[in-house]
Protein backbone atom coordinates (compact mmCIF):
# COMPACT_ATOMS: atom_id res chain seq x y z
CA UNK A 1 0.00 0.00 0.00
CA UNK A 2 1.49 3.33 -1.37
CA UNK A 3 0.08 5.32 1.82
CA UNK A 4 1.09 3.55 4.28
CA UNK A 5 4.80 3.30 2.80
CA UNK A 6 4.28 6.63 2.57
CA UNK A 7 3.49 7.43 6.29
CA UNK A 8 6.06 5.11 7.20
CA UNK A 9 8.84 7.08 5.51
CA UNK A 10 7.20 10.19 6.74
CA UNK A 11 7.93 8.60 10.27
CA UNK A 12 11.36 7.33 10.04
CA UNK A 13 12.00 11.09 8.81
CA UNK A 14 10.19 12.54 11.31
CA UNK A 15 12.33 10.14 13.95
CA UNK A 16 15.83 10.62 12.04
CA UNK A 17 14.91 14.38 13.24
CA UNK A 18 13.94 13.48 16.62
CA UNK A 19 17.18 11.51 17.47
CA UNK A 20 19.34 14.60 16.06
CA UNK A 21 17.44 17.07 18.02
CA UNK A 22 17.98 14.59 20.97
CA UNK A 23 21.42 14.18 20.56
CA UNK A 24 21.99 17.74 20.28
CA UNK A 25 20.21 18.66 23.53
CA UNK A 26 22.29 15.82 25.46
CA UNK A 27 25.41 17.68 24.29
CA UNK A 28 24.53 20.92 25.38
CA UNK A 29 23.46 19.45 29.13
CA UNK A 30 26.45 18.02 29.23
CA UNK A 31 27.88 20.52 28.27
CA UNK A 32 26.03 23.14 31.00
CA UNK A 33 27.16 20.41 33.66
CA UNK A 34 30.51 20.79 32.70
CA UNK A 35 30.77 24.83 32.46
CA UNK A 36 28.60 24.46 36.26
CA UNK A 37 31.49 21.92 37.34
CA UNK A 38 34.36 24.50 36.56
CA UNK A 39 32.30 27.58 38.01
CA UNK A 40 31.99 25.05 41.42
CA UNK A 41 35.36 23.40 41.47
CA UNK A 42 35.84 24.21 44.87
CA UNK A 43 32.31 24.03 46.04
CA UNK A 44 31.50 20.08 47.42
CA UNK A 45 28.39 19.81 47.99
CA UNK A 46 27.37 21.35 44.68
CA UNK A 47 29.73 19.10 42.76
CA UNK A 48 27.62 16.57 44.49
CA UNK A 49 24.62 17.89 43.09
CA UNK A 50 26.60 18.19 39.50
CA UNK A 51 27.13 14.96 39.64
CA UNK A 52 23.97 13.87 40.44
CA UNK A 53 22.63 16.18 37.38
CA UNK A 54 24.85 13.98 35.44
CA UNK A 55 24.20 10.39 36.76
CA UNK A 56 20.06 11.48 35.97
CA UNK A 57 20.69 12.67 32.25
CA UNK A 58 22.41 9.23 31.43
CA UNK A 59 19.99 7.53 33.04
CA UNK A 60 17.18 9.67 30.81
CA UNK A 61 19.48 8.67 27.99
CA UNK A 62 19.67 5.04 28.32
CA UNK A 63 15.94 5.12 28.92
CA UNK A 64 15.54 6.60 26.16
CA UNK A 65 17.47 4.53 23.78
CA UNK A 66 16.08 1.74 25.18
CA UNK A 67 12.77 2.48 24.34
CA UNK A 68 13.60 3.30 20.75
CA UNK A 69 15.87 -0.45 20.33
CA UNK A 70 12.49 -2.10 22.17
CA UNK A 71 9.71 -2.01 18.72
CA UNK A 72 7.97 -4.77 19.36
CA UNK A 73 4.16 -5.32 19.57
CA UNK A 74 3.26 -7.83 22.26
CA UNK A 75 2.15 -10.85 20.81
CA UNK A 76 -1.44 -10.27 22.89
CA UNK A 77 -2.18 -7.49 20.84
CA UNK A 78 -1.54 -9.64 17.39
CA UNK A 79 -4.35 -11.27 15.61
CA UNK A 80 -4.27 -15.34 15.75
CA UNK A 81 -4.74 -15.19 12.00
CA UNK A 82 -2.78 -13.01 10.82
CA UNK A 83 -0.22 -12.58 14.00
CA UNK A 84 -0.07 -8.48 13.14
CA UNK A 85 -1.51 -5.72 15.49
CA UNK A 86 -5.30 -6.14 15.55
CA UNK A 87 -7.49 -3.05 13.93
CA UNK A 88 -10.62 -3.84 15.83
CA UNK A 89 -10.32 -7.03 18.57
CA UNK A 90 -13.35 -9.60 18.86
CA UNK A 91 -14.05 -12.33 21.12
CA UNK A 92 -15.43 -15.16 20.28
CA UNK A 93 -17.87 -18.30 22.19
CA UNK A 94 -14.59 -20.30 23.04
CA UNK A 95 -12.79 -17.03 24.61
CA UNK A 96 -10.54 -16.54 22.06
CA UNK A 97 -10.16 -12.61 20.42
CA UNK A 98 -9.46 -12.33 16.67
CA UNK A 99 -9.07 -9.21 14.28
CA UNK A 100 -12.93 -8.76 13.13
CA UNK A 101 -11.88 -8.35 9.72
CA UNK A 102 -9.79 -11.66 9.75
CA UNK A 103 -12.10 -13.95 11.45
CA UNK A 104 -14.71 -12.55 8.81
CA UNK A 105 -12.65 -13.83 6.27
CA UNK A 106 -11.72 -16.85 7.32
CA UNK A 107 -15.86 -17.44 8.11
CA UNK A 108 -17.01 -16.32 4.33
CA UNK A 109 -13.42 -17.76 2.48
CA UNK A 110 -13.16 -20.96 4.31
CA UNK A 111 -16.12 -22.32 6.90
CA UNK A 112 -17.94 -21.44 9.57
CA UNK A 113 -15.96 -22.84 12.43
CA UNK A 114 -13.33 -21.22 15.03
CA UNK A 115 -9.85 -21.26 13.32
CA UNK A 116 -8.08 -22.38 16.16
CA UNK A 117 -10.71 -24.50 18.32
CA UNK A 118 -12.58 -25.84 15.07
CA UNK A 119 -15.76 -25.58 16.86
CA UNK A 120 -18.78 -24.20 15.12
CA UNK A 121 -18.68 -20.34 14.97
CA UNK A 122 -20.60 -17.42 13.15
CA UNK A 123 -20.60 -13.88 12.28
CA UNK A 124 -23.57 -13.01 15.06
CA UNK A 125 -21.37 -14.55 17.88
CA UNK A 126 -18.57 -12.55 17.16
CA UNK A 127 -18.89 -9.29 20.16
CA UNK A 128 -16.21 -6.24 20.26
CA UNK A 129 -13.60 -6.79 22.76
CA UNK A 130 -13.44 -3.02 23.73
CA UNK A 131 -11.10 -4.08 26.85
CA UNK A 132 -8.26 -4.89 24.71
CA UNK A 133 -9.12 -2.36 21.91
CA UNK A 134 -8.50 0.07 24.58
CA UNK A 135 -5.27 -1.71 25.56
CA UNK A 136 -4.28 -1.61 21.61
CA UNK A 137 -5.34 2.35 21.57
CA UNK A 138 -3.28 3.03 24.59
CA UNK A 139 -0.17 0.70 23.45
CA UNK A 140 -0.30 3.00 19.99
CA UNK A 141 -0.60 6.08 21.98
CA UNK A 142 2.68 5.72 23.89
CA UNK A 143 4.63 3.85 21.09
CA UNK A 144 3.83 5.88 17.90
CA UNK A 145 6.04 3.99 15.44
CA UNK A 146 3.71 0.92 15.88
CA UNK A 147 1.33 2.78 13.95
CA UNK A 148 3.34 2.69 10.33
CA UNK A 149 4.71 -0.62 11.03
CA UNK A 150 3.33 -3.27 8.73
CA UNK A 151 -0.08 -4.53 10.40
CA UNK A 152 -0.39 -1.69 12.18
CA UNK A 153 -3.73 0.57 12.37
CA UNK A 154 -4.22 2.87 9.10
Amino acid sequence: NALKRARHQKYEDEESRRIVQDVEFHTYLESLIEKDRSENADNPEALQKIDMAKKRLAELTAVTQEKRQNREIPEMLCGKITLELMKEPVIVPSGITYDREEIVQHLRRIGHFDPVTRKPLTENEIIPNYALKEVIEKFLDDNPWAKYEPGSMD
